[in-house]
């Protein structure tokens, strides 16, 4: 679960996001084969949303990095970066939906190093700016928009 603080006023409020459920219901297991999947996973889950590097991980499970990558797009479909920004961006829509902070606000919050970063991954992920998701989202939910939008394809 991923906790988001921010003030409202003169309060703190608290959004949380169930990263692990998307996580699951997203990338699921091409390949049960590999005994450390389960690990990376937590890995990934308990650092977020600070970015842990692929070498992090290979040390943390003791494997090497070309190892480590050749996992993701064997047992994920994916490449590792592809899921970070997966991750953050799914979290950024559901902080859109559930809040009124600001675009700068969001990029903050998920660690982006300033608002390009959001705007970029936003175009990378999902084809869509941060502002265009805002008015999507007073149709849409931020799962179905996400669904509808997603651009990377899931390596075979």
């Amino acid at each position: 679960m991923a906790r988001f603080n921010f003030l409202k006023g003169d309060t703190t409020r608290t959004v949380n996001i169930d990263i692990r459920k998307f996580f699951e219901e997203n990338f699921p297991c091409k390949s049960k084969d590999t005994p450390f999947i389960d690990e990376v996973k937590e890995i990934i889950i308990r650092a977020f949303p600070h970015y842990i590097t692929i070498d992090e991980i290979a040390t943390k499970i003791q494997r090497n990095k070309k190892s480590v990558q050749r996992m993701f797009i064997n047992v994920f479909g994916i490449k590792y970066i592809q899921m970070v920004e997966t991750l953050r961006i799914y979290c950024a829509i559901a902080l859109l939906q559930r809040t009124r902070l600001y675009n700068t606000g969001i990029a903050i919050m998920l660690n982006y190093s300033d608002l390009s970063g959001l705007d970029r991954d936003f175009n990378k992920v999902i084809g869509i700016s941060p502002n265009k998701v805002r008015i999507l989202l007073k149709n849409l939910s931020a799962g179905a928009l996400f669904r509808r939008y997603y651009r990377y394809k899931i390596l075979p």
